[in-house]
């Protein structure tokens, strides 16, 4: 559920004139609301279709509807029931052949949902990406190597002494230690503006 709830904190924080149309038709009526109310009204938009390997058309009007459900993933087959079955295995292989296009071995289920997370999100590192991106938003006195110390970016590279209270001074500091947070909150705020452009697009995470 970590990865869904990235997904709407990006959404949350885009901008909606760059919207996708798609994006724009089936996330309008949600945008704003908490990630509970959020996935009540957009959790469909997240499943799978149902799907059937294999079904029987059982009449003529069945054959014939079929030219209207859109046949992305299907084709339609006509099986002389008279004939050998060795001879239909055969046939059916060379069938398959032709035109399943998918690898041997164990196959990845297909996503027919119009909206899916791409792979297995860091959603820890998601999170941390944006509230680095947030605090940056928010607190436009800081340096790159002070959000690092405010949102904790580089656990390595700590003050001398405890800077939790008030501006991080740069005494406290090393250049390395300065060095390497300016670093990784650059890293963070690139990858937050990656992610955030690409829920504008429908696509997570990019």
């Amino acid at each position: 559920m970590d990865e869904y709830r990235c997904w709407h904190a990006c959404l949350e924080r885009s901008d909606r004139s760059k919207w996708s149309k798609e994006v724009e038709r089936d996330f309008t009526d949600a945008h704003g609301l908490p990630f509970d109310e959020w996935w009540e009204k957009t959790k469909e938009n997240f499943e799978k279709l149902p799907r059937d390997t294999l079904y029987v058309l059982e009449s003529a009007e069945d054959f014939d509807g079929t030219s209207s459900h859109g046949l992305l993933h299907e084709i339609v087959v006509l099986i002389n029931l008279e004939t050998p079955k060795v001879e239909l295995m055969a046939a059916l292989q060379k069938l398959l052949n032709n035109h399943h296009k998918g690898k041997r071995g164990r196959p990845k289920p297909e996503q027919f949902s119009e909206w899916h997370v791409q792979g297995r999100p860091r959603t820890k590192a998601i999170f941390k990406a944006l509230e680095v991106y947030d605090t940056a938003a928010k607190r436009s006195d800081l340096t790159l190597w002070q959000i690092g110390v405010v949102c904790n970016a580089s656990l390595v590279h700590v003050a001398k002494k405890s800077t939790k209270k008030g501006t991080p001074k740069r005494e406290d500091f090393s250049d390395e230690q300065r060095r390497v947070l300016a670093s990784t909150v650059s890293r963070y705020l690139k990858r937050a503006n990656e992610l955030i452009a690409g829920v504008e697009k429908g696509v997570f995470p990019a």
